[in-house]
């Protein structure tokens, strides 16, 4: 016997009931298609016999009206699953549905693909409404870290910088990443003569690129405030004290090996 599907109410418990129906029958039940013998037939047939009640159709349906009502559905509605027939009969009759539901003493292939037509229309737009709320669920969940996969980048990432090193490119480490494992897991000793150089080296490049014009805020065009200036000097000042640590390493990989750990790379 086959577990029953959990419904979509315990994954969005605020959805409506219409909703939660259609979307469990579309999620969790057998297709009209996978109907392959006359036990799991029966159901259908059973619909199409209710439909016609509701219709207040007193006269008994001919053997052949069933067949060719019954294949029709099969043939031309062979995703909907047998509740969605009872919830397409229900919602008609209740004048829900965005089409006329006279069916004018004939009951026949032609006002049952109206009334179909017209309910697969609403339960695509249900089953596509529940499966945006879904993706939102989704991308709203906390990412999870693949540890091994961040530890690997950040060391791809620091051969790369080292490489860049020697060619005498400067690294500039804007969110202060590698300047604080340097003073956290001491590889690298900053005295009070570096600091000073690397201070120096901040406010002498911040003076430099001022004379260029690229800290001028452009939709205003103010100058950008001395506190502004200061901060921005920090971070070039943390990133030369960065590239001095990447030049006193002469092997990284051998370096990589005797400091870095998994822990150390990705904290």
């Amino acid at each position: 016997m086959t577990k029953p599907s959990p419904s979509i109410f315990s994954t969005i418990p605020n959805l409506n009931k219409d909703l939660v129906r259609i979307y469990d029958s579309y999620s969790g039940e057998p297709k009209i298609r996978d109907l392959n013998d006359n036990k799991k037939i029966a159901p259908l047939i059973d619909s199409v016999g209710r439909w016609r009640f509701y219709l207040g159709l007193k006269e008994e349906p001919s053997k052949e009206e069933i067949i060719i009502n019954v294949n029709f559905i099969r043939e031309h509605f062979a995703s909907l699953s047998v509740s969605d027939i009872d919830r397409a009969i229900q919602m008609s009759v209740a004048g829900k549905l965005d089409v006329d539901n006279e069916c004018y003493g004939k009951f026949s292939p032609l006002y049952i693909s109206k009334i179909l037509n017209a309910y697969s229309l609403h339960r695509n737009n249900a089953i596509q409404e529940v499966k945006l709320k879904l993706q939102k669920l989704e991308q709203d969940k906390p990412k999870v870290i693949d540890k091994n996969e961040l530890a690997k980048s950040m060391y791809a990432l620091f051969m790369s910088m080292h490489e860049s090193s020697l060619k005498g490119e400067q690294y500039d480490d804007f969110g202060g990443v590698w300047y604080n494992k340097i003073r956290k897991y001491k590889w690298f000793e900053i005295s009070k003569d570096l600091a000073q150089q690397a201070y120096n080296y901040g406010m002498k490049r911040i003076s430099f690129e001022a004379t260029q014009g690229s800290l001028r805020r452009v939709t205003l065009g103010e100058v950008m405030s001395l506190d502004d200036k200061k901060e921005k000097a920090k971070v070039y000042a943390r990133s030369y004290i960065v590239n001095k640590w990447l030049l006193s390493i002469p092997d990284p990989r051998v370096y990589a090996k005797k400091m870095f750990t998994k822990e150390t790379l990705i904290e």
